[in-house]
């Protein structure tokens, strides 16, 4: 058991570190843990456990006559005035706050339990969203994230951030699983444990809102591209990225049977997230909107967004181009993916057979108006 100034940090998840801060550069000091302790535990029981952690990030900064223990207590005087003065926010951990969850969905908890897997988001923060098309994409449409007032919705283990990079004045990572957020402080965020179908923030905060592969694991789309929108200031900046374009996953018929095989197939090999039957069953669960029939459309964005004084703008791409995608141009998809769409009756190199829709969205306008205290 480490001890620090009387501090127990034996408690501490994988990838949680302390910062050394000394009149040089500062030192990560990791320790291990399992994440597992997490599963089959209610949130009570799972914040009542992370509350402990508030006490331990720490700064030791050095002094030159001694070493100063520094508590880091000015991420609630920081938040609070985007908080909805309403709602009780819970603050028992004062790096973790925790905002009411309304419905407790079987996606929300499939989401939780697979972020929640050190081992999985682990892998997921390696392996998805982090190559250089990616980052030119997101740079291209958000430009410079510095000075500004930043909220990540899903920010899952602070893939984006951690690509992206800047020195946001106020960098926002919302998310459902409590294991997730720990390690997106890591890269950077000041995090929120919330459901992105209510977010319990003033509205027309924020610079820029972002969320990256977010839609498609929530049960509502609509409601959640809504909040989202809610957040964002005149002039400001939303950015969405990565959800199936419905039209170009309508599988049909003999492609339906394959992509449908291709599970069995994927387990066998073990690739990407089918390592095991139990990670692929809840990965497929958390993802309620990626399966044949089911993605976002273009009538999705327009008609949620336009009401709230948004300028939209919608780029469809196969994930194989970079900035070029703001050119008009679409890139090619894998070769199973133009195969199951000819045999769908899609027209593999249409803009409707385009992968996902980049949305960039300029808020112009508070429609409808704010309403008056």
């Amino acid at each position: 058991m480490a001890l620090i100034s009387g501090l127990d940090f034996s408690f501490f998840q994988p990838g949680i570190s302390i910062t050394l801060v000394r009149s040089t550069r500062p030192t990560r000091m990791d320790f291990s843990s399992n994440l597992d302790s997490f599963h089959g535990r209610s949130y009570p029981q799972v914040v009542s456990r992370l509350s402990n952690a508030a006490e331990a990030k720490v700064k030791l900064q050095g002094r030159k006559k001694g070493r100063k223990l520094i508590m880091n207590a000015s991420f609630r005087e920081t938040l609070e005035p985007f908080l909805d003065p309403t709602v009780e926010i819970d603050w028992t951990n004062s790096d973790l706050p925790v905002s009411p969850i309304v419905e407790r969905t079987p996606g929300l908890e499939a989401n939780c339990r697979y972020f929640g897997n050190l081992e999985w988001a682990s892998s997921y923060f390696k392996h998805c969203h982090r190559n250089e098309r990616f980052r030119s994409r997101w740079t291209a449409a958000c430009g410079s994230w510095d000075d500004q007032v930043v909220v990540d919705i899903g920010c899952g283990p602070g893939n984006l951030f951690a690509s992206l990079g800047g020195r946001p004045r106020l960098l926002l990572g919302v998310d459902i699983s409590p294991g997730t957020l720990e390690l997106a402080r890591q890269v950077g965020y000041q995090t929120v444990l919330a459901d992105a179908h209510r977010l319990h923030f003033v509205p027309a905060f924020a610079d820029i809102v972002v969320m990256n592969a977010t839609l498609h694991h929530c049960d509502h789309m609509a409601t959640v591209l809504a909040e989202a929108g809610r957040l964002v200031k005149p002039g400001g900046l939303f950015v969405s990225d990565h959800d199936p374009q419905r039209s170009a996953w309508d599988f049909r018929g003999p492609a339906k049977w394959a992509w449908d095989f291709r599970l069995k197939a994927y387990l066998w090999i073990k690739k990407g997230f089918h390592r095991s039957m139990e990670e692929q069953t809840v990965a497929l669960a958390s993802e309620i909107h990626h399966e044949p029939g089911r993605g976002v459309t273009r009538a999705l964005y327009h008609e949620t967004l336009e009401p709230l004084g948004f300028e939209v703008a919608l780029f469809p791409h196969n994930h194989d181009l970079g900035r070029e995608i703001f050119d008009g141009k679409i890139g090619r998809a894998d070769r199973k993916y133009r195969v199951a769409q000819l045999l769908s009756g899609v027209n593999p190199n249409s803009p409707k057979a385009a992968l996902s829709l980049f949305c960039r969205a300029v808020r112009r306008s508070l429609s409808p108006p704010l309403p008056v205290e």
